[in-house]
């Protein structure tokens, strides 16, 4: 399954998701048949099997306890299509590895894990998402299979890389993350954030008993924009006192998506 979904097909389906559609995702079941797609997959895993990024998090948002996102569908979990794609990198991978309810560890109908997949299929970027990510990336419980489906992988870079951030962690996460920009990228979504309370297409939420994160951005939309973008860099330790403009465009545009009319 490689079909790409429209900007426009997105819209709908964000529009159908909020008023509770009983299937948004039924047109795109009909145009594309894959397997036993419509009686298996709900909106979820099919979100994560089309890479509708927008629609995950939506779903994520609404119902963050929900059941069905470590549930096996098409026997794997949505993280394991993530995972499985041959398209490279998608924005629903790098999604879900920053859920805590996205479980890391559900293995498929094989008995493998998503990491399996990443090393049986030499997919070193996806590995160095997971890596960026933060997840876990040792699974005692696991290892057995996950050294056999390395030991059968032709991809040695793959394979040194994963033993490099079981020996060394927190190094091998630094040079990933600026690697990847995966810095600047963290820093373009606070500040898409910022700038949407701004102009109050978003509010903080009015509690008596403010969080951290409710403080932060309750005192960061009070500041320039120019400052704005320093404090965003500062959070994750760098020097920068702009934000690259591609990484900036692309979250607005994942926030519009989320939270547009």
């Amino acid at each position: 399954m490689e079909q790409e979904i429209s900007d426009c097909q997105k819209r709908k389906l964000i529009r159908d998701i909020r008023n509770n559609h009983p299937s948004a995702f039924h047109e795109i079941r009909m145009c594309y048949a894959y397997g036993t797609t419509s009686k298996e997959f709900g909106d979820f895993q099919m979100a994560c099997l089309f890479d509708v990024a927008c629609v995950a998090a939506l779903l994520l948002q609404r119902d963050p306890e929900l059941s069905d996102f470590n549930e096996l569908a098409g026997g794997c979990t949505a993280l394991d299509w993530c995972c499985s794609r041959k398209l490279g990198v998608t924005s629903t991978l790098k999604l879900l590895l920053q859920y805590e309810v996205i479980k890391v560890d559900v293995p498929d109908k094989y008995g493998l894990i998503p990491i399996d997949t990443l090393i049986a299929n030499g997919d070193i970027e996806k590995l160095k998402v997971w890596i960026a990510s933060g997840r876990e990336i040792d699974f005692p419980e696991f290892r057995e299979t996950i050294w056999e489906t390395g030991s059968k992988s032709l991809f040695k870079e793959t394979v040194e890389l994963y033993e490099k951030a079981l020996r060394d962690p927190n190094t091998t996460r630094h040079f990933v993350r600026k690697e990847l920009r995966w810095y600047d990228e963290q820093a373009a979504k606070i500040f898409a954030l910022i700038v949407f309370l701004c102009d109050n297409f978003l509010v903080v939420r009015a509690e008596k008993k403010k969080s951290n994160e409710d403080r932060f951005f309750s005192i960061a939309t009070r500041l320039p924009m120019e400052l704005q973008v320093i404090v965003c860099q500062r959070l994750f330790g760098q020097d920068a006192s702009s934000i690259p403009r591609d990484l900036r465009e692309e979250a607005f545009l994942f926030l519009g998506l989320v939270y547009g009319k």
